[in-house]
């Protein structure tokens, strides 16, 4: 076989696997867009966002309140006396 018999060879050949290639990559795309494992996911990522996010909004409505209550017992306690005998 003729070294240029050989390259043209190596051309379809190589032509070959890439068109495999890319027909592996659009059946892999399909199974994918057609799996629901990642909707599953993002539902989770969602609901842990949003327990989350409310958490913090209750943390921060009730962190003034508390502190100040804290510093009105904490004024109760300083002011108290100790009887010692």
């Amino acid at each position: 076989m003729s070294l240029r018999a050989q390259s043209k060879l190596a051309v379809a050949l190589t032509h070959d696997r890439i068109e495999l290639g890319v027909n592996d990559m659009r059946v892999q795309f399909a199974q994918f867009l057609k799996s629901e494992d990642g909707a599953v996911t993002v539902d989770w990522v969602v609901l842990t966002a949003a327990i989350v996010g409310l958490g913090i909004a209750v943390i921060a409505t009730v962190a003034d309140g508390a502190l100040g209550h804290s510093a009105g017992v904490g004024a109760h306690l300083t002011a108290q006396e100790i009887a010692t005998y």
